[in-house]
């Protein structure tokens, strides 16, 4: 897909990969729908858009862990745009904590978060499509959506679900000119790890910016590639 003068609509665009992805859209001449939870750090990241070369962009600071938050995205997209041609489903939250530790309302931010919101996101997102002739769907997953690693159940069960999820989509909606793929990446250097510190295996970590260039190769793919998944990771990581 060209995406010059196309609709792109990034989740979690506030920062980190969202925000790589966005600025990468933007030098392609996309008009662009970001959505995060702060309106000052969007703000910021609409600017770098702008002087990137989108042609129009639009804010919309919404949580998507609730049901008026994902709606208010759909919404503002129809409104603004009369729709999308694109969707990246970026929006994450995560932590390490032992099973035995994890609450309940932990569970239900955890997956309303990554997994519901781009379940109905994506829900939405082929109803728009079909309107518009085809589009692209991208959900960024994890490689904890491939294996699990000690004290990330509730993250890896999210992820491992968004994986089951997308290909069941993708082969409902590939005839009718609609992907749907994934892009799982690698330990990253972005704030999601902030206060951790890199594991012993990933001290050459990969940057949101190579993320974003898998996310841009999935999208520029031809029209009669399918593109399923893309997994990004540092030289030398299993």
């Amino acid at each position: 897909m060209d995406l010059n003068g196309k609709v792109a609509v990034v989740t979690g665009a506030s920062r980190g990969i969202g925000e790589a992805v966005a600025v990468a859209f933007a030098r392609e001449g996309a008009q662009l729908l970001l959505v995060a939870r702060t309106e000052e750090d969007l703000e910021r990241v609409a600017a770098l858009c702008r002087e990137a070369g989108s042609p129009r962009v639009l804010p919309v600071a919404a949580d998507l862990g609730t049901s008026e938050g994902l709606d208010h995205v759909v919404m503002s997209a129809v409104r603004a745009f009369d729709g999308f041609d694109v969707l990246v489903n970026n929006a994450g939250v995560g932590r390490a904590k032992p099973i035995a530790d994890v609450d309940d309302d932990e569970y239900d931010r955890h997956m309303a978060v990554n997994l519901r919101a781009p379940y109905l996101l994506t829900q939405a997102a082929v109803k728009v499509l079909r309107r518009r002739g085809g589009g692209q769907v991208v959900q960024i997953a994890s490689g904890l959506a491939y294996a699990g690693r000690a004290e990330w159940s509730l993250y890896a069960a999210a992820k491992f679900g968004l994986r089951g999820f997308t290909e069941c989509v993708r082969q409902e909606v590939a005839r009718e000119g609609i992907k749907v793929g994934m892009v799982a990446p690698g330990y990253t250097e972005t704030h999601f790890f902030d206060g951790w510190g890199p594991p012993e295996a990933f001290r050459d970590p990969i940057k949101p910016e190579d993320v974003a260039y898998a996310v841009l190769a999935m999208v520029r793919q031809g029209p009669r590639s399918d593109i399923k998944e893309i997994t990004v990771r540092n030289r030398g990581a299993p």
